[in-house]
């Protein structure tokens, strides 16, 4: 869907739009560096710098809603989100800078990630308050509440086991609940949880460490936070 000349047509007319909407102008070609089956990036060079678009596949359309709260509690540790349409999952953004991955692979020292963690922490802590928002936004619900019965439809619904093999799985369902149970009991607020956070989903830009890519997001125990 992403190469079809009818969609891309469709997108460049947007993002002229939404370029026209701020004074802006494009100051040479649109580029497609990004195509996923997935989602699709594209280059997007304005006279006020390089800005970047991105459309999800509708399973992950939610992105967009959960960048536009995240643009609004923490603008500052996002890239500038410029535009929005949450119903097709579209974004405009401006430009994020270097990945981490570059800088520590040239510094040689994972010290940034000091400085990382914590940013991330006061995201999560911030975005506390907005977790039934997220959720009636598309975010998946992966909730302590309601955790343990999303395993047992996922072990139902496993393929390539044997009979036994579901059968053991089946039979941690309780431990699963009762894990739950004693998670939820710390009263740790849930909130948005990355589910992917790398150094490649990091960027910095004039000292701001931002963080992209909130296509796996979910809102859960912040503790399953992952990489």
């Amino acid at each position: 869907m992403w190469l079809e000349p009818r969609w891309l047509e469709e997108a460049h007319a947007w993002i002229r739009e939404r370029l026209r909407e701020r004074g802006l102008r494009l100051t040479d070609a649109i580029e497609q560096p990004h195509v996923r089956q997935w989602s699709t990036v594209l280059r997007v060079p304005t006279s006020s710098g390089t800005m970047w678009f991105k459309a999800n596949a509708p399973v992950l359309a939610y992105e967009a809603a959960v960048v536009d709260v995240l643009a609004r509690t923490r603008p500052d540790l996002v890239p500038e989100l410029v535009a929005a349409e949450l119903d097709r999952g579209w974004m405009l953004m401006g430009d994020g800078g270097e990945r981490l991955r570059e800088i520590v692979e040239r510094e040689r020292d994972l010290g940034r990630w000091l400085d990382v963690l914590p940013l991330y922490a006061e995201l999560q802590l911030d975005l506390a308050c907005s977790a039934d928002e997220l959720v009636a936004l598309g975010a998946p619900d992966r909730r302590l509440a309601v955790l343990p019965g999303q395993y047992e439809k996922l072990v139902d619904e496993l393929g390539g086991l044997s009979i036994g093999g579901r059968d053991r799985f089946r039979a941690l369902a309780p431990e699963v609940a009762e894990l739950c149970r004693r998670l939820e009991a710390v009263k740790i607020p849930e909130t948005i949880q990355h589910d992917d956070l790398h150094d490649g989903q990091v960027f910095v830009r004039g000292g701001r460490y931002l963080f992209l890519d909130w296509g796996d997001s979910v809102v859960s125990h912040p503790f399953s936070s992952r990489s």
